[in-house]
């Protein structure tokens, strides 16, 4: 390297490289939480996308719980509703990792609510896992609580009759709920 051109341009190069299994600096980055990092990448030339199926960064950030890196990822052009295949979307993703943040950011980005795969839509997870400022997120921008399921049932099948959650999608689909005597 003779010049701090030519280093920026070998870093350029390099920003991209990923280790055998797929995995680059930026979704580490993602995955770590380290928006500084990111900002960085991206600045860069990092791709939003990342470079294998397997490590998509939008997805890492969604499992792990850092909407800060979701946004700046989404900044530079990632798409909310990435679909992989073994994982679905990120919003799927953090609704399984019960990521709470990233459910929101998710959300507050536009991500498509009721994506699905292999049936089980974010809703349907955050009901089996039984949490109800999910589902009330959830439901808040738009989830359709009577989706179907591959089984062939809707999130309110899934609940106890009794729980916060059977409340919540009683009361979203207009049902009355009695008074326990």
């Amino acid at each position: 390297m003779t010049s701090k051109a030519d280093a920026l341009l070998f870093f350029q190069l390099q920003v991209n490289s990923a280790t055998v299994d797929g995995r680059t600096a930026l979704t580490d980055a993602c995955a770590g939480g380290h928006v500084t990092c990111v900002s960085l990448l991206l600045q860069h030339g990092a791709t939003p996308h990342g470079n294998s199926p397997s490590h998509s960064p939008i997805h890492w950030a969604a499992a792990k719980g850092h909407p800060e890196c979701i946004e700046k990822l989404v900044q530079y052009n990632a798409d909310v509703d990435q679909h992989i295949d073994t994982l679905g979307s990120p919003l799927r993703v953090a609704c399984s990792n019960q990521q709470l943040g990233s459910v929101r950011q998710l959300l507050q980005l536009g991500a498509d609510v009721n994506r699905s795969v292999s049936g089980d839509s974010p809703l349907h997870i955050a009901v089996r896992l039984s949490s109800p400022e999910m589902v009330s997120d959830l439901l808040n921008h738009g989830a359709d609580h009577l989706l179907v399921n591959a089984e062939g049932k809707r999130p309110l099948d899934l609940t106890p009759p009794d729980s916060r959650v059977g409340r919540l999608l009683r009361e979203a689909g207009g049902i009355q709920i009695r008074a326990t005597e």
